[in-house]
């Protein structure tokens, strides 16, 4: 059987089941607005500026900060082609970390974020903290680069929702996805999982939304973040980015040079380099790096003398049969909820925890001993946050602003759960899905 062309019908789920850019429990994105208009000013009074909108921040904000006061919120609509004013538009979520300064400099930082598509928004409180000593002289501007989640957010997780919910609740369709694995037994099931939910995905945001991917670049967020310093009134800036963000910050150095007065490259991601290759090297060299440092601490060798072998055991197992856990752990920095140790649970753990945490490193070679014996005691413990040093934990106090965010999130989810429930329901009683079944049944057995 042509695999290629199983993967293309699988792509097709989410039109054929009708899921199409949303899934009941999420909102349809709001209309943008009717018209997109260039800065005429140079105030920072937003109210007169067309196409940029202030507006309260969509997060719960640190202790000691105050919406739209010292921190203002808004967004900025602009053209999703910026060849095509006239085209379909989207918005850009800011947020200005005000100066405490009664003089500040008139040239603010641009943070740009890394990725790509980390939520500078939704990380605001870390951000806060981050900027603290800088906002002494000066504002600070953060900003969601088009597609994250608060900028007109191109959201796969329906597509992956409705999947993940067939393979939990539908023998045949999980016998599907288990025959397409054994044709290619070097590419995990959970591989395949994504392939097929991101391509239902771009299939969906394309045709069902109107969305055109092939906009959502660092050469379109260079011009996005040209217009939201303008539109904000300021005449130079700085840049600051991270990760990715050096990446933009690289390109905007390139096309765009212009009023630019000084640039931090903090990680640098070089415009030549294309770290999508060169992802799986990296991660490799980490996991070999850490190997080759337990086995030179006394202790750690000691206690872990055959951590390489037993690696290559959870490596295999998480591949091939998953341990489940006894109960799903939400991720203690993401509204992600984990249940099984998959191939892509051992990625976050090397790609993400040792990258961004430092207290984690220690823990990993336990971890690795633990699961070669289906121990999942620590590896639940990082997930959910409870090895965090206090140190290095959220502070923030729950001002009222604070719980009533919470008691929002806590209903959205309760209502979540509920329309899931019925969505699954309608989604097996329509003839597209049975369709869809017979077809794969038809090709998987021809």
């Amino acid at each position: 059987m042509n695999r290629f062309i199983t993967l293309l019908i699988l792509s097709c789920i989410g039109s054929v089941l009708g899921i199409g850019g949303q899934l009941p429990g999420r909102a349809a994105p709001e209309e943008p607005h009717s018209e997109f208009h260039r800065k005429e000013s140079s105030s920072l009074d937003t109210a007169s500026r067309p196409g940029l909108a202030q507006r309260p921040c969509p997060v719960a904000l640190p202790v000691n900060e105050v919406d739209g006061e010292t921190i203002t919120c808004g967004t900025l609509t602009v053209p999703e082609n910026h060849d095509d004013p006239e085209g379909r538009l989207i918005d850009i979520t800011y947020a200005i970390l005000h100066s405490h300064s009664l003089s500040p400099a008139p040239d603010p930082i641009v943070h740009l974020v890394g990725g790509p598509g980390v939520s500078g928004i939704a990380t605001l409180g870390s951000r806060v903290r981050m900027f603290e000593t800088l906002r002494r002289t000066r504002d600070v501007v953060i900003f969601d680069q088009r597609g994250a989640q608060y900028s007109s957010r191109l959201d796969c997780q329906p597509y992956f929702r409705v999947l993940t919910a067939q393979l939990e609740e539908d023998e045949e369709i999980a016998a599907l996805f288990a025959d397409l694995q054994n044709q290619d037994d070097d590419t995990p099931l959970d591989v395949l999982q994504t392939q097929i939910a991101m391509s239902a995905c771009a299939s969906g945001l394309e045709n069902a939304l109107g969305v055109d991917l092939t906009q959502y670049t660092s050469v379109a967020s260079v011009q996005d973040t040209r217009l939201l310093v303008e539109a904000l009134g300021y005449d130079q800036f700085n840049l600051y980015g991270i990760s990715y963000g050096t990446r933009l910050a690289l390109t905007m150095m390139r096309d765009r040079p212009d009023n630019i007065r000084s640039v931090v490259l903090d990680s640098t991601y070089p415009l030549q380099i294309d770290n999508y290759e060169n992802t799986t090297n990296l991660n490799e060299e980490v996991i070999v790096q850490l190997l080759s440092d337990c086995a030179a601490d006394s202790a750690c060798d000691a206690a872990y003398p055959n951590l390489p072998e037993q690696l290559e055991r959870v490596l295999d197992r998480a591949t091939k049969n998953p341990i489940v856990l006894d109960e799903p752990v939400e991720l203690f920095f993401t509204v992600s909820v984990v249940s099984r140790v998959s191939p892509g649970v051992i990625r976050l753990l090397v790609g993400q925890f040792l990258n961004q945490y430092s207290w984690f490193a220690p823990y990993l070679p336990r971890i690795i001993h633990e699961l070669d014996a289906e121990d999942t005691t620590t590896l639940v413990q990082a997930l959910s946050g409870s090895l965090v040093p206090s140190s290095e934990q959220d502070s923030v106090a729950l001002t009222e602003a604070n719980e009533l965010l919470i008691t929002a999130a806590d209903l959205r989810s309760q209502a979540d759960d509920l329309l899931r429930a019925q969505a699954r329901d309608d989604i097996r009683n329509r003839p597209g899905y049975r369709w869809l079944r017979d077809v794969f049944a038809d090709r998987l057995t021809s």
